[in-house]
């Protein structure tokens, strides 16, 4: 397994989640919209429809050998320009934001500033290994490690959700 086989499943997971996120709670995933969008709210379905549109296909591109790059490039697109609505929203004064980063019901407010720059981290890293790239199903171990780090992810997300709502547990 190599790095870029790794962090490749990683986008495709994260772009792949994101699809799920967005076509299970729609409704969720339209509020999140709109908040970014701000003044131009109206236009709240249309966004959430084409980023969709956008995810899905990157995500089938990293499938097929021969368009793996055209995959990687969308992932870096939808995030740079979701990283831009992020960051026009936190200069604007939104500072909390549900970013869905949870797949749950919950709607743990993430800092505005903090999926900015994730979302920037993402673009800048699909950018890169989009001219190495491979599909993502070549190395099933990059794969399987990558689903393992998704795993930690969202287990960290629900430790700080508890952490949140509870506090610390006392010693």
């Amino acid at each position: 397994m190599t790095l870029p086989d790794f962090l490749s499943a990683l986008i495709f997971l994260h772009l792949a989640l994101s699809v799920l996120h967005k076509t299970v709670d729609p409704d969720r995933a339209r509020t999140a919209t709109a908040r970014l969008l701000g003044p131009a709210a109206h236009w709240a379905s249309f966004a959430l429809a084409a980023a969709v549109a956008i995810e899905a296909g990157s995500a089938l591109g990293m499938l097929i050998p021969g368009w793996t790059a055209f995959g990687m490039a969308g992932a870096g697109a939808i995030w740079l320009i979701y990283s831009g609505a992020a960051g026009a929203a936190w200069l604007s004064g939104e500072r909390r934001f549900d970013c869905g980063c949870d797949l749950g019901g919950r709607r743990l407010p993430s800092n505005l500033g903090v999926v900015a720059i994730r979302a920037v981290a993402l673009a800048i890293l699909a950018l890169l290994l989009a001219a190495e790239a491979a599909p993502v199903w070549r190395d099933p171990l990059a794969l399987f490690a990558a689903l393992s780090a998704m795993a930690l992810f969202f287990a960290s997300s629900q430790l700080l959700f508890n952490h949140r709502q509870h506090g610390s547990p006392a010693a």
